[in-house]
């Protein structure tokens, strides 16, 4: 391997690994400080302050996880023909680390998206809007599936770990 590649391959890395920890971390912040601060408002504020919350990770996380998702995929087609010290090898971990990260948008609409729509259709007064109880619950709700998004992120910091490592 040349020595331009090899330093190549050492910025993906660091970039791989790093970014998805801070991503996970980041898209935790919401849940750990965002959602608690905004439950202590009233109702209707609250649903505003939760869709400020969610419109702030919806326009930074999807470029941020792309760019992983290229650091971990060029990660995986450098070591395609290596073997590790591991069962599984590097090309396989690097794969799923770099499947990871953008993955999260499509757990947002699969899993969250009807949660989602309420919380909006409340902070917008909509006269459809879910009731008070129904919004509490709503972003208690949202509060957890967003750590699912996290650990789903902080999964590709993992795996590009173990691939690191073997």
């Amino acid at each position: 391997m040349s020595e331009r590649t090899q330093q190549l391959v050492s910025v993906a890395q660091l970039l791989g690994l790093s970014g998805a920890s801070a991503l996970s971390a980041y898209i935790a912040s919401f849940s750990l400080i965002g959602i608690p601060a905004c439950q202590m408002a009233p109702i209707d504020l609250q649903a505003k302050q939760w869709s400020r919350i969610y419109h702030i990770g919806k326009d930074s996380v999807p470029p941020f996880a792309i760019a992983l998702s290229g650091s971990f995929a060029f990660l995986a087609y450098h070591f395609r023909h290596a073997q590790g010290r591991f069962p599984i090898p590097p090309v396989v971990l690097y794969s799923l680390a770099a499947v990871l990260p953008p993955s999260v948008v499509g757990f947002t609409f699969t899993v969250m998206w009807n949660g989602v729509q309420a919380l909006e259709a409340k902070a917008a007064g909509n006269a459809d809007a879910p009731s008070e109880a129904e919004t509490k619950s709503l972003v208690a709700k949202w509060k957890v599936q967003n750590y699912v998004r996290s650990a789903i992120v902080g999964s590709a910091a993992v795996l590009g770990a173990v691939a690191l490592l073997s």
